[in-house]
């Protein structure tokens, strides 16, 4: 991809909240890949997929420096296994080493990891769905944005309901 934009509105951190800056000219071009694919071995399903970004945004009126908050890298991969009933995921993320201000200080780049397991039964005629998750499983120190902490290894239990059930 290839955009080359005149005008850009930027939203960067200010003294005391985000602030909305004008670029005159901000081009943006890259690759983006994507890879999905599906596998049936008798009952066991699997689905599997994973993409990958190179984005160098750069603000023209900047000597071509890297905007704020926009990595260069970024991707992600996945996987899960059906079996009746049951299923497992796990997904992983990578986020690239990010500029956070126009002096130049980063954020470094970070590797997340998942894995959440589920079951689905009935009750009552209403099909239910309970799933345990493990989110950031590495317990990766890690920021979205700067000076403010993201959280570490954290564990997620859910039900949920199926609202298009129809009785079935």
């Amino acid at each position: 991809f290839y955009m080359d934009v005149d005008n850009w509105i930027q939203w960067s951190p200010g003294s005391i909240d985000w602030e909305a800056q004008n670029l005159n000219r901000v081009v943006s071009k890259g690759v983006e890949l994507q890879v999905q694919s599906r596998l049936h071995l008798g009952p066991l399903e699997t689905e599997w997929g994973g993409n990958y970004s190179f984005n160098p945004v750069h603000d023209k009126d900047q000597k071509n420096k890297q905007m704020i908050y926009a990595p260069r890298h970024s991707g992600n991969i996945y996987g899960d296994l059906k079996w009746k009933a049951l299923g497992l995921s796990a997904d992983a993320s990578y986020t690239g080493q990010r500029l956070h201000n126009k002096v130049g200080d980063t954020l470094p780049a970070h590797f997340l990891t998942n894995l959440s397991a589920w079951y689905r039964f009935k009750y009552r005629q209403q099909s239910l769905r309970l799933t345990a998750q493990v989110l950031n499983i590495g317990d990766v120190d890690y920021q979205n944005e700067a000076y403010y902490a993201m959280p570490g290894r954290s564990f997620k239990l859910s039900i949920s309901i199926d609202l298009h059930n129809e009785g079935r």
